[in-house]
């Protein structure tokens, strides 16, 4: 009897992790669920846990659900306790994994009877507290996890769980998801993305410049592909920063600032003349210490840039427009002020002003023949961009379309015609349509006419019709009417696969008109 009253009654851990592991294929069992126990103890799972197909579904065997699975570390600890300890580099390998992997909590008894169960669902913040106690291992200088530990409390981290087997597989079930793809997908990206707050990578850089000027322009975004040199480069996830060398050490920098603020330019021909008034934004070169007072501002908006460099010697304004061959696409009102401002910055009056509501308004008076065009090209340019604008207008076009100035220019006798028409103009050139007869067909009736043409605006066009009265000239078998009189019927913007139905429509509605249509892909 003396040798019974020193055994324990206690079971140890070993045993306890016997017992729960067996108690654990049981609940798989009366779960319809196969438990597969790892024989490797590396692995960083128990068992590999599998529902078995749906066979009684209708659906074709190729497009069956797949079933559930997912990976399973058992953990068994006694009733008075609350804290499970895992080894990190286990936990490491079964939280990475991208599928549903958990760990399942048994507390039991002395007698060796099961008290509550929890499920920890390793992702959100339980996947977090493992990635984040792997970095600050990492940041600790101890990189290699295998004797690092983690512990987690089951009853905060964790669901409370009935050790039963219908209970394991309705919680799995609805952890794990019906869609496996989605799961993988929402896994991946937090094993990516959890962690990181705010601005999580900072460079610290030597910039190889000459002088203060050089500087500026860098800090205005004006200079580009600066010589840099990195002397440090840091992460930080989770609260925790660590240096890293992922960039090489030597290489080139382009600076993207941000603005300070909004701003207004205003931008005159001359005091007299009605402004171009434009949003941009400002922005500022940062002052250092040693720049003796050298201030330095750019205003930008889509159409400009303009850059102000203020110091005790001396002003320096310097005004560039965005150059045509980059194959910008502006709006009508963008083109219409892009020429206008054109036109202002090649003569004696030329003025900018900057206005904000942090500081008083900055203007430059005087700026003559800033930028040297051609006079005669911009004034055409911008007599084409006044009437497509208006045009745009009549037809109730989208305000946002853009079209290139290659578009614009190729298009400038169609918006010329277009224009004519809409505004009815007394000294429109009349309209001419050739036509090839055969000898006995007699057109001297035709006396009405529908006109109808378009162009290109964007991915979409504008198309125009208009009432014509006509008169016929013939010469053998040709045969050319001229318009006498031109009136308007409507002008839309229009899908391309709309514009062959709307000439059919229109012939139908007039059978008694002649109609004269450009076909689409036809030259104006």
């Amino acid at each position: 009897m003396s040798g019974d009253s020193s055994q324990k009654d206690d079971l140890d851990n070993d045993e306890q992790g016997t017992v729960g592991e067996a108690k654990f294929s049981l609940i798989c069992a009366n779960a319809k669920l196969v438990a597969n126990k790892t024989s490797n103890d590396r692995a960083g799972y128990d068992f590999a846990v599998n529902a078995r197909v749906n066979r009684s579904q209708s659906s074709g065997l190729d497009s069956r659900p797949a079933p559930l699975s997912c990976r399973v570390q058992v953990k068994t600890i006694k009733v008075t306790r609350d804290r499970i300890k895992l080894r990190l580099s286990s936990i490491e390998q079964l939280a990475k994994d991208l599928g549903p992997t958990f760990i399942y909590v048994f507390r039991i008894h002395p007698s060796g009877r099961f008290g509550k169960s929890y499920l920890i669902h390793l992702i959100d913040e339980n996947l977090a507290t493992v990635l984040a106690k792997l970095r600050s291992e990492e940041a600790a200088g101890r990189p290699s996890v295998n004797n690092a530990e983690l512990y987690m409390i089951p009853s905060k981290v964790g669901v409370e769980i009935s050790p039963t087997g219908p209970a394991l597989r309705s919680k799995l079930e609805e952890l794990c998801g019906s869609d496996p793809a989605a799961y993988v997908a929402k896994k991946s990206d937090q094993l990516r993305k959890l962690g990181y707050k705010g601005t999580p990578f900072s460079l610290s850089m030597n910039l190889k410049l000459n002088d203060v000027e050089e500087f500026t322009d860098v800090m205005l975004g004006l200079r580009t592909k600066i010589p840099a040199k990195i002397v440090d480069q840091r992460e930080t996830r989770f609260g925790i920063e660590i240096q890293q060398s992922n960039l090489p050490a030597e290489g080139e920098i382009t600076v993207s600032p941000a603005p300070r603020s909004t701003c207004k330019i205003i931008i005159k021909k001359d005091r007299f003349a009605s402004p171009v008034t434009l949003d941009g934004h400002l922005y500022e070169a940062p002052t250092v210490a040693d720049l003796k007072k050298l201030g330095a501002i750019a205003a930008r908006c889509d159409l400009l840039d303009i850059v102000c460099k203020m110091s005790p010697e001396k002003l320096s304004v310097k005004f560039r427009m965005k150059p045509l061959e980059e194959g910008v696409k502006f709006t009508a009102t963008e083109w219409l002020n892009y020429f206008k401002i054109a036109q202002a910055a090649s003569t004696d009056g030329f003025s900018i002003e900057i206005r904000t509501e942090r500081r008083p308004p900055l203007r430059f008076a005087d700026l003559s023949a800033m930028v040297k065009l051609d006079n005669h090209v911009v004034d055409f340019d911008a007599t084409i961009a006044a009437k497509f604008k208006e045009i745009m207008q009549m037809a109730s076009a989208p305000e946002d379309t853009r079209i290139s100035y290659e578009e614009l220019l190729k298009q400038a006798n169609l918006i010329t015609s277009a224009h004519c028409i809409i505004i009815n103009d007394p000294e429109m050139t009349p309209l001419t349509f050739d036509v090839e007869l055969d000898e006995d067909v007699d057109l001297s009736g035709v006396r009405k006419g529908i006109h109808i043409n378009f162009m290109s605006i964007g991915s979409e066009m504008l198309v125009w019709s208009a009432d014509v009265d006509l008169e016929m000239r013939r010469k053998g078998r040709s045969a050319k009417f001229i318009s006498t009189s031109v009136k308007l019927r409507e002008i839309l913007p229009m899908e391309v696969e709309a514009y062959t139905q709307y000439v059919a429509e229109l012939g139908k509605a007039d059978p008694s008109a002649a109609l004269m249509a450009r076909s689409i892909g036809e030259e104006a």
